[in-house]
């Protein structure tokens, strides 16, 4: 017997459903003007069969007036101020209670929905006078059997969300996600799968600046909304911010493709290259005299000079008639042109720049002419040691020169943090430290790494700025630090792509084989803030 024979068997007249309603007035909202107060709607369901005792529906452990395939009755309540509210009564073994949140001293109109199964069983609605706070009456609601299932969804529409999308480009051994996102307009009859394509625009994938090309999203039965990714690679190429095509297609046959394209942009961090000079403020002549006052030669930018002491000649247009180095000296923050500022560990300049290290310590130092933001080693045998040698190491493919170079092998000797005493896992953790308040440390290139050496002295621990750059390595010859620059394959002349440059710090550029333990000074374009710290509160 189906529910339909079942209750109109039960039932010879209009099947009857008392809703017994009691409020408890929970608080008085002063800003109501109409004096309403918030209350809870506590209804029990009962069922009648013109017998004057009630039986609970929700209740199935005895004699029942509603047959046992019922499985929930929902509630639809708008009062008469328009506020509507939806609620859903499991019917189950147990008795259960359901609280409905409404206002008193309006108006109310509710519909009540029974079902079994996905069966509409029966349907009523009827009105409700103002209720007082602290009343309670019954409510009689009369429901024809209706029958029947109700008719299906109609099918959701999928679309790509248009919000802007947009990521910064990273620089060279950097991949980045950018995340797009499809919305569903209503629940689907199971699992949605839409395919994406990916289309060059001003950004192209032959010049590397993104790898995804298709793929395949999915919006799970049961929700609305799913995410895919496109992985973009960086660079450091001074370029225009650029962008990318998205297209959605063959969607499942349970929804309907709506808004189907949308654009990703790559914002370039890259800017115009500032490099320092080569802080050479003297003259030398023709013979072996390299430490001559141009001006008392008489030599300049296009006029030759004499050297007074032997009355050799001066050549013109030397190193130091040129650049920054040429107008300004002013000592106080690097020598010739450099310009340095020591930062504290948040990134913010030290109140006192006269301080020496061991007075005051600073993480980091930024070169003020060319923006970028340097690691300053430690002697603490930690993290940032300045003994500490690594491989040259990058797995993400990238600007290698066709060899990723070696992993931390967990044998170096020249490095007290071990298992990670590789380019990218030390960099990785001093991102992830949040050193100096900055998340995209990175190798610099060997441009950058020449920018910060004064060329005027012969000999490293000579450099007037070794005081902005502590704790410089000790080695019998010149220190070498690795670059970001990898040597591509060269079989004439034997050059491995397993190799990678260095520059020392008496400014001798050499490459090394990628296993070679070399020093490491990390370089920060100063744009990526460090992730805040989590913090957490408890409530009362």
């Amino acid at each position: 017997m189906n529910i339909m024979e079942t209750l109109l068997k039960q039932s010879s007249s209009l099947l009857k459903f008392i809703l017994f309603f009691s409020f408890a007035v929970l608080a008085a909202c002063d800003n109501q003007s109409d004096n309403s107060q918030y209350a809870f709607l506590t209804a029990t369901v009962e069922g009648t069969d013109n017998s004057a005792a009630t039986k609970t529906i929700i209740n199935r452990q005895g004699k029942n007036h509603l047959p046992p395939d019922v499985t929930r009755i929902d509630f639809n309540i708008t009062d008469s101020e328009g506020i509507n509210t939806t609620a859903s009564l499991a019917v189950g073994p147990e008795t259960t209670t359901l609280n409905i949140r409404v206002f008193a001293n309006r108006n109310l109109v509710i519909r009540v929905d029974v079902y079994a199964g996905d069966t509409l069983a029966f349907q009523g609605q009827d009105n409700v006078a103002a209720l007082r706070p602290g009343q309670a009456f019954p409510l009689s609601i009369e429901a024809d059997p209706v029958g029947g299932t109700p008719p299906p969804p109609a099918t959701p529409t999928l679309d790509l969300d248009q919000n802007a999308v947009s990521v910064f480009e990273g620089d060279d051994f950097t991949a980045t996600s950018m995340t797009f996102t499809v919305n569903l307009s209503a629940l689907a009859n199971g699992d949605v799968t839409v395919d994406f394509t990916v289309t060059d625009g001003t950004a192209t994938r032959n010049d590397g600046d993104y790898t995804t090309t298709t793929g395949t999203a999915t919006i799970s039965a049961g929700n609305l909304t799913t995410t895919f990714d496109i992985v973009i690679t960086g660079d450091t190429t001074v370029e225009p911010d650029e962008s990318f095509n998205i297209t959605l297609s063959n969607i499942s046959p349970n929804a309907i493709l709506g808004v189907a394209t949308t654009i990703g942009t790559i914002i370039s961090d890259d800017f115009p290259g500032r490099l320092n000079d080569t802080g050479i403020t003297l003259c030398a002549d023709v013979g072996s005299t390299d430490n001559l006052d141009c001006a008392a030669t008489g030599a300049t930018a296009t006029v030759d000079g004499t050297d007074p002491a032997d009355n050799d000649i001066v050549p013109a247009g030397q190193d130091a008639h040129f650049g920054r180095d040429a107008v300004l000296n002013d000592p106080t923050d690097g020598a010739a042109g450099f310009s340095f500022t020591k930062l504290d560990a948040n990134g913010n300049p030290l109140a006192d720049q006269t301080q020496p290290y061991f007075t005051q310590p600073w993480p980091c130092v930024q070169d003020n002419y060319t923006g970028l933001i340097w690691e300053v080693k430690t002697t603490d045998q930690g993290l940032q040691n300045n003994a500490n040698g690594y491989t040259w190491f990058n797995s993400t493919g990238i600007n290698d020169g066709g060899s990723p170079g070696l992993a931390d092998p967990g044998t170096s000797l020249g490095c007290t943090d071990t298992g990670n005493c590789d380019t990218e896992k030390f960099t990785a953790e001093v991102n992830a430290l949040g050193l100096c308040n900055l998340a995209d440390w990175r190798l610099p290139t060997v441009e950058e790494l020449l920018s910060i050496i004064d060329n005027s002295q012969l000999f490293p621990q000579n450099n007037p700025n070794a005081g902005y750059f502590p704790n410089e390595p000790q080695t019998e010859g010149p220190a070498e630090t690795w670059t970001s620059a990898s040597l591509a394959d060269s079989p004439n002349t034997g050059i491995s792509s397993n190799a990678a440059w260095t520059v020392a710090n008496d400014g001798t550029i050499t490459f090394r084989s990628k296993n070679f333990q070399n020093f490491v000074r990390l370089v920060s374009d100063g744009i990526v803030p460090a992730a805040p710290p989590v913090s957490v509160s408890s409530q009362p």
